[in-house]
Order: structure tokens, then sequence, then C-alpha cells
């Protein structure tokens, strides 16, 4: 169920790395307070199910809670999963529970339609060859990028496909929304 906590960006890249944010990613939140209840509710995925509550809708809020197993027992975990707009993408942003640093956000690229939501996580290798040649502020830490501030220009290098697909976008995380 891990995959669900860090919204598949660590995960989908086939392992522990990840490219953080220092913010949630994207320029400006995306408001869903006329959408509420298209987000709302359970949505099941490959690894079981989660329940979605909207918090701040104007300001592009999620609640997400799942049930953990773990040694033995069960525990539920939660997480608020920011989406913000950037480059005529939507970007969905977490905090891993585990990460010390509050400034680390793990994120990745979504797209709903309907009762279907699609997320994309970021492609470590090539984010890492990008902060490394100096085109998005960053550093690379161990098998983490943990990018800079970002600018406009940034976001649309990051949609852009003048460097190849950045994304995995062979291995989405797609979840499908219960009910009506």
């Amino acid at each position: 169920m891990r995959r669900v906590f860090v919204l598949c960006a660590a995960i989908l890249a086939g392992g522990c790395s990840a490219v953080y944010s220092p913010v949630p990613l994207g320029d400006k939140p995306v408001n869903i307070e006329g959408e509420r209840g298209e987000w709302e509710g359970t949505w099941m995925h490959a690894d079981g199910a989660m329940t979605v509550k909207v918090m701040d809708g104007p300001n592009g809020v999620l609640k997400v809670g799942w049930i953990e197993d773990k040694q033995d027992d069960l525990k539920h975990e939660t997480a608020s999963v920011f989406l913000r707009n950037g480059a005529g993408w939507t970007f969905a942003s977490i905090r891993p529970q585990d990460e010390t640093n509050e400034n680390r956000y793990v994120w990745a690229r979504i797209e709903k339609k309907a009762r279907l939501a699609i997320l994309w996580g970021p492609d470590v290798k090539k984010f890492k060859a990008l902060v490394q040649d100096g085109r998005l502020p960053g550093e690379v830490d161990g098998s983490d990028v943990v990018l800079g501030s970002l600018t406009s220009n940034h976001l649309a290098l990051i949609a852009s496909e003048t460097n190849g697909v950045l994304f995995y976008w062979d291995e989405p995380f797609v979840l499908i929304k219960s009910g009506k």
C-alpha cells in the first residue's frame, strides 16, 4: 500500500529513489470545489483501495486514507494531497510520512476523467540528468533528486517533450472510483 502513500512517484521509479520538490509542484492550486463529488469516495487500484475527501476545494487539497498492514496489525493511514496546475498539466504532491524534511514532497502528473485517475511518476534518471546539466535547479542526493524552486519556464520544460518523456509513461498508477 506504500504506492498509495507516495502517489507512486517513488515506487513507479522501480525502487526507493524519488524526485522531490520543496513545495507542492505547480504554479497555482486547482480549484476542485465544483467537482467535490467527483473526487470524494472510494478509489480502487491494483494494491487495494483508498478513500478520498476534499479538505479545501478552492486550494485543491485532498485527504487520502487507507488501511496499512503493519506487523500483523492493521493501521489507518492518511495523507494530504495537493493538486496544482503548471504548464497545462496537473500535478499531485504529497509529503511522505517518513520524510523528516518538511520541505520534501513527492509528486506525479495526474489526469482525472470522470471515475478514472491516472498518475505518472517522474523518471528519476532523466530528472537527475537535467539537474546535473543545470537545466533544472536542484541537487542529486544519493539516488534521489531534490529539485530547487521551479519557475513557469521550468514547469514548461518538464511538460514539453524536448528532452523526451520525463515520466514513467509505461507504468502509470491507475485509480478507478467505485460507485457513483
